[in-house]
């Protein structure tokens, strides 16, 4: 009889201290960590796992008007949707655009507003796009040397990931806000039973990263769990399957709706 491993679901923020982790796995238990580099959380998985993460994957060049992603401006645009009064413009602004990839080298913010002008003729480079440039860098080397990466990692961002897996509950407060935590909290254990508990023990247990961080960790987990086997992209249908190269294939976002509300 040939018995299938079981496939993992990784969920993956950055955060100051390196890069935390959720991981599903059937019914057991989850599990979390803090690693620091990714490549460690690829070398911790199996060949058939689906780690998502939240951090830009595939960069655009910035010649012949490639300046953005498809992907952060449909991401933009499902959140805008949903939007009310109270959060106007706040969950949009959680999706920045991608830096262009010739910002990568900078020694500084001015360097890649050099860079950044340079390489498109009119775009500059935010400071939060520059706060997270060095893991963007980070992720983009792993993706570009390692066969495993291209397989089993991909981009996700956590409100969009809220945004399909809560359906018609609307996020009215800030996941820095208490209320907004919980919110978030309530809609992951919805989706899969123990997440609370091991979000609050995570924020119990590491001090040292914030408990934004580890809910959108968990955030991104349980949407690799679901896209296990429903996988939904921005742009629609993208083949979270085949390898991806982040200087050859076409950005995406991955995300999935819980199994009521899923496209057969």
């Amino acid at each position: 009889m040939t018995h299938t491993t079981p496939r993992a679901a990784w969920g993956v923020d950055g955060c100051k201290a390196g890069w935390f982790y959720f991981k599903l796995l059937g019914s057991a238990a989850p599990e979390c960590g803090l690693v620091t580099t990714l490549a460690e959380v690829v070398e911790r998985a199996n060949a058939q796992d689906l780690i998502l993460v939240d951090i830009p994957i595939g960069l655009p060049t910035g010649t012949d008007g490639n300046d953005y992603r498809k992907c952060d401006a449909l991401a933009r645009g499902v959140l805008r949707k949903k939007e009310n009064a109270k959060m106007k413009g706040r969950r949009t602004s959680s999706v920045f655009s991608a830096p262009v990839r010739a910002v990568l080298g900078a020694s500084d913010h001015k360097d890649a507003q050099t860079r950044s002008l340079a390489a498109t003729g009119n775009r500059s480079i935010s400071a939060q796009a520059w706060a997270i440039t060095p893991k963007i860098a980070e992720a983009d080397r792993l993706l570009q040397g390692c066969v495993k990466a291209q397989r089993v990692v991909r981009e996700t961002h956590p409100e969009v990931c809220f945004q399909f897996l809560a359906g018609p509950e609307q996020m009215q407060f800030d996941k820095k806000h208490g209320v907004g935590f919980l919110d978030r909290v309530g809609v992951l254990d919805k989706c899969r039973s123990g997440a609370k508990n091991a979000v609050v023990e995570a924020c119990r247990k590491h001090l040292d990263v914030g408990s934004d961080d580890i809910v959108d960790a968990m955030a991104c987990a349980v949407t690799a769990l679901l896209a296990l086997d429903r996988p939904r992209t921005l742009p629609d249908g993208a083949p979270i399957s085949a390898p991806f190269h982040p200087l050859r294939s076409v950005p995406m976002i991955v995300y999935a709706e819980p199994p009521s509300r899923s496209r057969a």
